[in-house]
């Protein structure tokens, strides 16, 4: 392959790396060239290859250098093992929910299997080594091509478990290599039978498209979306704390307890739904049963930075500024990179007369504003705590980060108090 058809390839590649992480594997390419030319093609292909197993690996380094890997190999639902036996069974489901799209659900109510001993389990995985050995002999085929890039494309879910077991939007990728095989099934059929097959093409057409339009008012909002899901998988908590955050969206905080009440009595030990239980219980006021709820998810999850960050904006509330200082600089040792923690901080900080320290957290806010996510609390917040503890200590230069504040606040009518505070200081210091 020429250097002038390769570069395109490369950035191509990482675009979709950026994209999902589940393009981390060349192995597909890999193994349709096989498929199609045999090791001649990959031997041809081989500067392809490597580069694009060199580009895999930087982004790799790159998710380990930042502790993304590891902070997510820590909180594995399951072990590697136990993924390995469950997803051997979820691939031939998959299968069935590509081929027969009805009862779809965004939570599936698929079980864990522990061992491979179950019928099942033994029975799902003959069946997918079958299909590969028969893909891997005929792999000259376009069917056995489009089974072997749904096997490939589905690996990676197969060897990481996630906290969902089964999820219809895994097989979105994967399922182009069974439209491919359903493409040339298609082809065959109409080359023997003709114009005998239109009614039955129309005919799925038709139910395809009913059944699209179905699950699109489905998808119309976080409301019915989790709202289906409950209804059809009923004995599940994840689905119940979803459908509670979309209430809390919407200000229904009353109905939004009620669906993670039942679902915490389903799953007592789920420690982001305490989590968010406590959320909801802040909201209405309730803090110190908001307490309680934090320390309950906290005891389940002490790898949760975020329970943390809630205990110290908890403890804030109460006026415990001490216990709020040791919250926020565990949730830092967690996770450095929580600037909204940082900030809040350095508020504490302030409330003890430590400015000096304050400032600090607010320097490294404002340095760090590249992870800030929190829209409740916009970054702006930090500049505006960074020039007022400036101001306090007398460093005037960095006080007119009043400046910046404003500008960054100056959209949202929530800070008007703030920027209207703001314009008075800068007219103070500009007088001196």
């Amino acid at each position: 392959m020429r250097a002038t058809q390769l570069w395109p390839l490369l950035l191509l590649y990482l675009g979709a790396l950026l994209s999902k992480s589940v393009a981390v594997l060349p192995v597909i390419s890999a193994a349709l060239t096989f498929a199609r030319e045999g090791w001649v093609g990959l031997r041809q292909d081989r500067w392809r290859h490597g580069l694009l197993v060199l580009l895999s690996l930087s982004y790799l380094c790159v998710l380990w250098g930042t502790r993304f890997l590891t902070a997510s190999f820590d909180k594995l639902p399951r072990s590697p093992l136990t993924e390995v036996w469950t997803q051997a069974k979820a691939f031939i489901y998959y299968l069935w929910l590509t081929t027969s799209p009805v009862q779809l659900n965004v939570d599936h109510a698929f079980v864990v299997a522990q061992t491979p001993a179950s019928a099942v389990v033994a029975t799902s995985f003959c069946l997918a080594l079958s299909l590969l050995c028969l893909s891997l002999r005929h792999r000259r085929q376009l069917p056995a091509r489009g089974l072997l890039f749904f096997a490939i494309a589905m690996l990676p879910y197969l060897l990481i478990p996630l906290n969902i077991v089964v999820a219809e939007w895994r097989a979105y990728l994967a399922s182009c290599g069974l439209f491919l095989s359903g493409v040339w099934a298609w082809r065959a059929a109409s080359h023997r039978w003709g114009s005998r097959l239109r009614p039955v093409g129309i005919a799925l057409c038709l139910v395809f498209a009913s059944l699209t339009i179905d699950r699109n008012d489905v998808w119309a909002s976080e409301l019915s979306l989790w709202s289906d899901a409950v209804s059809k998988n009923p004995a599940s908590l994840r689905p119940r704390l979803n459908l509670a955050l979309a209430y809390k969206r919407q200000g229904e905080l009353s109905a939004a307890r009620a669906h993670l009440q039942e679902g915490l009595r389903l799953d007592p030990n789920f420690a982001e739904g305490w989590v968010v239980f406590g959320e909801l219980l802040h909201a209405a006021g309730r803090q110190t049963e908001a307490l309680k709820a934090y320390r309950r998810g906290a005891a389940l999850d002490p790898t949760m930075a975020g329970v943390f960050h809630n205990l110290g904006n908890v403890a804030m509330a109460l006026g415990w500024t001490d216990s709020a200082v040791v919250h926020y600089e565990h949730v830092l040792f967690l996770e450095p990179n929580l600037v909204e923690a940082r900030n809040n901080l350095g508020r504490a900080l302030e409330d003890q007369g430590r400015w000096s320290e304050a400032l600090t957290a607010y320097r490294r806010c404002v340095a760090d504003s590249l992870y800030w996510t929190n829209t409740d609390d916009p970054v702006g917040g930090a500049w505006f705590n960074r020039a007022r503890a400036a101001d306090h200590l007398g460093y005037l230069d960095e006080a007119f980060s009043y400046r910046e504040a404003q500008r960054r606040l100056a959209d949202d009518e929530r800070f008007a108090d703030t920027i209207a505070l703001s314009a008075r200081q800068l007219e103070r210091l500009e007088q001196r």
